[in-house]
C-alpha cells in the first residue's frame, strides 16, 4: 500500500499542474480578451470574477453532495469540466457566451481545487502541513512556467489557439489521474466519504472567534494574491509599457510563492507569525513598487510578495484542517469558499476603482489588502498567545 500510495500522491500532484494552468491562464490572456471584445475599464475584471463565481457555486455544490460522492469523483469531474471549458474558449463567441464559459470554467476549477487539497489531507493525515506545502508548491510550478510559455506562444499563435492547446494539455494531466484511480480503485481511501450530518459542528466552528479570523485572513490573503495574478501583466505591459518584463514579473511571483509554500512549514517559527509579518511586508513592497512607476520595481515587489505571503493559502488550509480531522473536506470547502469570495470580489473591486481613480491607484490598493491580511493574522497570533497564557 505504501508504494501505491506514494505513486497516487505523485499522480495527484501532477493533476495540480492542470489546476494551475486552468486558473492562471486568464491573467496572461487578459490583454488579448479585452482587445478582442473592446471592453471598457469597468468591465475588465468581469471574466476573472465570473471564474471565481463559478468556483464559489462549485464549492457550495460540493458541500451539498458531501456524503454521496467520494472526493476523487469531484476531482475527476471538475478536472474534465475545466479542460473542456478551456477548449471552448478557443471558439469565437459573443462576450456574454464567453462569460458563461468563464462561469463553467470556474465551476470546474472550484470543484477540483478544493477536493485535491482535502483528498491529500486524507492520504497523509499525519503529515498534512508538509504535503499541502509541496502540493501548492507543485501548483506553483505551473504558475511559474505558464506566463513565460504562453507569452512565447502568443507571439506566433492567436489567443484562442493557445486556449485550445492548454485545454488539451490539461485534459492529459487529468487523464493520468483517472488511469491511476482506476488502477487503485479498491483502496479504502478512494471510497471514503464524509458524513452529511456535519453542519452542526460547522456552527460550532463559527462560534469560535479564532475560526472567524481564520476566514477573514483567508479572504484578504486570497484577494491580494489574486490581485497580483490578474493585474500584474496588464499593469506592467499596458500602463508601464514593458511587454517583455510583464510575464517575467508574474513568473517570479510564482517562483517565490512556490518556494514560500514548500519551505515555510520547515521554518521553526509559528506559521501565523510568518504570515502576519510577511503580509505586512508584501503590502509595503507592493505599494512602493506600484507608486514608483517603474517596471523593475514591480518585479522586485512581486519577488518580495511571493516570498513573504506565498504560503498564505496552504498555511490557512492546514490551520483549518487541524480543527477537525474527521471533517477535513467540509472545513476545507468553507475555507475555499472564503478564498473564492476574495478572488471573486478582487477583480471587480480593482476594475471599479480603475474606472474612478485610474489604473495605478487601483492596482496600488492591492497592497492595502495585503496589510489588512497581515493585521488580521497578527490578531490571531495575539489571541493564541493570550489563550496559552491563561491556560
Amino acid at each position: 500500500m505504501r508504494r501505491s500510495k506514494k505513486a497516487y500522491k505523485i499522480s495527484l500532484l501532477i493533476s495540480g499542474v492542470a489546476t494551475a494552468v486552468g486558473s492562471g491562464a486568464m491573467g496572461i490572456m487578459l490583454n488579448y480578451v479585452i482587445a478582442e471584445y473592446a471592453l471598457p475599464a469597468s468591465k475588465e475584471g468581469w471574466m476573472s470574477s465570473l471564474i471565481s463565481t463559478g468556483a464559489m457555486i462549485a464549492l457550495v455544490t460540493g458541500i451539498l453532495l458531501r456524503g454521496k460522492i467520494p472526493k476523487v469523483g469531484f476531482i475527476i469531474f471538475g478536472g474534465l469540466l475545466m479542460s473542456a471549458m478551456l477548449v471552448m474558449k478557443s471558439i469565437p463567441v459573443s462576450f456574454s457566451c464567453f462569460l458563461g464559459i468563464c462561469l463553467l470554467l470556474g465551476f470546474g476549477i472550484g470543484m477540483i481545487d478544493s477536493f485535491q487539497s482535502a483528498f491529500l489531507a486524507d492520504l497523509y493525515p499525519e503529515d498534512t502541513a508538509k504535503n499541502l506545502g509541496v502540493f501548492h508548491g507543485i501548483f506553483g510550478i505551473g504558475g511559474v512556467v505558464l506566463p513565460l510559455v504562453l507569452h512565447r506562444m502568443l507571439l506566433t499563435l492567436s489567443w484562442r489557439t493557445v486556449y485550445l492547446i492548454i485545454g488539451c494539455f490539461s485534459f492529459l494531466l487529468i487523464l493520468q489521474f483517472i488511469v491511476m484511480t482506476a488502477r487503485l480503485k479498491e483502496e479504502p481511501v478512494l471510497k471514503r466519504v464524509e458524513g452529511t450530518q456535519n453542519f452542526s459542528q460547522m456552527r460550532q466552528f463559527f462560534q469560535d472567534f479564532q475560526f472567524v479570523l481564520l476566514l477573514i485572513c483567508m479572504f484578504f490573503g486570497a484577494a491580494a494574491q489574486n490581485g497580483i495574478l490578474v493585474w500584474t501583466v496588464r499593469y506592467v505591459s499596458s500602463f508601464l509599457g514593458d511587454t517583455e518584463l510583464a510575464p517575467v514579473c508574474l513568473s517570479v511571483f510564482w517562483i517565490c510563492s512556490t518556494g514560500s509554500r514548500i519551505f515555510t512549514p520547515r521554518i521553526p517559527v509559528e506559521p501565523l507569525k510568518i504570515l502576519a509579518f510577511g503580509s505586512l511586508i508584501s503590502g509595503a513592497a507592493w505599494g512602493i513598487g506600484i507608486l514608483s512607476g517603474n517596471a523593475n520595481a514591480v518585479l522586485v515587489a512581486c519577488t518580495i510578495a511571493g516570498l513573504s505571503s506565498g504560503c498564505c493559502i496552504p498555511l490557512l488550509l492546514n490551520e483549518g484542517a487541524g480543527l477537525s480531522r474527521n471533517n477535513t473536506g467540509l472545513v476545507t470547502s468553507v475555507l475555499m469558499m472564503i478564498k473564492t469570495a476574495g478572488q471573486m470580489i478582487s477583480p471587480i473591486f480593482v476594475s471599479s476603482m480603475q474606472a474612478e481613480l485610474g489604473m495605478r491607484l487601483a492596482v496600488f490598493l492591492i497592497g492595502i489588502i495585503f496589510i489588512a491580511d497581515g493585521v488580521t493574522a497578527a490578531v490571531m497570533v495575539w489571541m493564541k498567545t493570550q489563550k496559552r497564557v491563561h491556560s
